[in-house]
């Protein structure tokens, strides 16, 4: 099971893309993985990132993994702005 940890609980994702900056907007997105979806999880990300940076505004996008036999791993996002963001993600601004 992979969950999504909201990293705001007062103001979550969704609402900040909502309001609209231009110029760096950064995503930062924490999982929590069970071991033996690691793999899985890392493979699909992979694959979504490579289609993300050929089909959206996204400027970057890297994977960060604990050490340790950490379960967090943590992604983060540029975009030039927050229509991108909302667009590439999926969230009505």
């Amino acid at each position: 099971m992979i969950k999504n940890i909201e990293m705001d609980e007062k103001v979550p994702l969704s609402t900040q893309l909502q309001h609209n900056v231009n110029g760096g907007v950064v995503l930062i997105i924490t999982y929590t993985v069970n071991p033996e979806d690691e793999d899985k999880f890392i493979k699909t990300w992979t694959s979504a990132a490579e289609i993300t940076k050929k089909t959206s505004a996204i400027i970057s996008s890297q994977l960060h993994k604990g050490t340790a036999g950490s379960r967090v791993l943590v992604s983060y996002h540029v975009f030039d702005s927050t229509e991108a963001a909302s667009q590439t993600f999926g969230v009505s601004s």
